[in-house]
C-alpha cells in the first residue's frame, strides 16, 4: 500500500516505510492506506501545508510518504496524531468531504484486493466481522471458471459464475468457503502452506487427539463467525455496517484495468441472503435461536 496506493515507485523508500511500520508494530495495509488517504485530502484541499508543516504530501511523493509514515508511527503532530487512528476516525474530524476519501470498511482499511472485479470478495468486506479482510474471505477466480475448482465442488457448488457477478449460487459458495477460512484462523498456521482439507483434519487430530472431520471442523468455522457476529451485535455495529465504501459504486477503467463496480441493491439482497443461509435474521443479522442451539452455542440467545 506504501507503493501502488500512494502513488510511489521508489522501492527503497517502499522498503524504508516498511521497516518503520515492524520498528514500530503497525500493520503495513493500513498504515499506507492512511497516508493514502492523508494524500487524497492533501490533494483536495482538506489538509494543507500548514497542516503537515510544509509537507507536499501528494501522490508520488517518496519522501514526503516516509517522513508521514515517521510522523503516523510516532504520533508527532496534530495530524499524524489523528491519522494513527485511522482513516475512519481521521475523516469525521476532517469533515463530510473527507468521507468519500475512507476505503475501509468497519473502520478497517482495504487490504491490496479490490473488489469491483470480484463481487463476491466485496461481499466478504461487507459482511465481515472484522470489516474489509483478505484472510477469511472468497476468490472468485475459482468459482469463474468453466469447471468449478476442485475444493468448491467438495463444498457442493459446481456453477460457474462470472467473477463480476452476485448470484445466490456466489453467495452459497462464499458461505461454505469462508466458513472453512475462519477454521485456519481459529489454527493460527500459515495460510501460505497449502494444506488440504483433509490434511488439515489429520493435524488437528495430531495435536489434540480429538478424532474430528472436515464437518466438524466447519461448523467449528461457522461457530466462530456466528459468535463474532452476536459480539459486533452487542457492541452496536449491524446491517448499517455491513456496506462497501461509496466509491465502490463507481466504474474504475485505466489502461487494461476495467473493473465493473457493485451494485448496492445487489449487495443488499446477498447480505440479506447470507445472513438467511448462516441461520441469522434476515433483516439485522442477528444468530435465531435455532442455529445457535445447532451450534451448541444456545447461551449466546442470553446476550442477544
Amino acid at each position: 500500500s506504501f507503493g501502488s496506493v500512494c502513488g510511489v515507485d521508489d522501492l527503497r523508500a517502499i522498503s524504508k516505510a516498511h521497516e518503520l511500520c515492524n520498528a514500530y508494530s503497525l500493520d503495513t495495509i493500513s498504515a499506507g492506506m492512511t497516508v493514502a488517504f492523508a494524500m487524497e485530502c492533501f490533494e483536495n484541499g482538506l489538509i494543507t501545508t500548514k497542516d503537515t508543516d510544509g509537507l507536499e504530501l501528494r501522490f508520488g511523493n517518496a519522501p514526503a510518504m516516509v517522513e508521514m509514515t515517521r510522523r503516523l508511527c510516532e504520533r508527532e503532530g496534530a495530524l499524524a496524531d489523528l491519522l494513527a487512528e485511522g482513516p475512519a476516525i481521521a475523516a469525521k474530524k476532517l469533515g463530510p468531504a473527507a468521507e468519500p476519501f475512507v476505503i475501509a470498511v468497519k473502520g478497517q482499511p482495504f487490504p491490496m484486493h479490490t473488489p469491483r472485479n470480484r463481487h463476491g470478495q466485496g461481499l466478504g468486506y461487507a459482511v465481515s466481522p472484522t470489516g474489509a479482510d483478505h484472510m477469511h474471505n472468497f476468490w472468485d477466480e475459482g468459482l469463474a471458471k468453466a469447471v468449478p475448482d476442485d475444493s468448491l465442488q467438495s463444498l457442493g457448488v459446481h456453477t460457474s459464475v462470472p467473477q463480476t457477478e452476485l448470484t445466490p449460487v456466489k453467495v452459497r459458495a462464499y458461505k461454505a468457503v469462508t466458513n472453512w477460512q475462519w477454521v485456519h484462523n481459529h489454527l493460527g498456521h500459515c495460510m501460505f502452506i497449502p494444506w488440504t482439507r483433509d490434511q488439515i483434519v489429520e493435524i488437528v487430530r495430531a495435536i489434540t487427539g480429538w478424532e474430528t472431520t472436515v464437518h466438524e471442523l466447519l461448523l467449528v468455522g461457522e461457530r466462530g463467525v456466528t459468535m463474532a457476529r452476536a459480539f459486533n451485535l452487542l457492541c452496536g455495529l449491524g446491517r448499517k455496517d455491513d456496506v462497501l465504501p461509496m466509491r465502490l459504486n463507481t466504474h474504475f477503467r485505466a489502461g487494461v484495468v476495467n473493473e465493473a463496480p457493485i451494485d448496492p441493491e445487489v449487495l443488499d439482497e446477498s447480505v440479506s441472503l447470507f445472513y438467511e443461509m448462516m441461520g441469522w435474521d434476515a433483516q439485522e443479522g442477528v444468530p435465531t435461536k435455532a442455529i445457535l442451539q445447532e451450534l451448541d452455542i444456545a447461551w449466546v440467545a442470553d446476550l442477544l
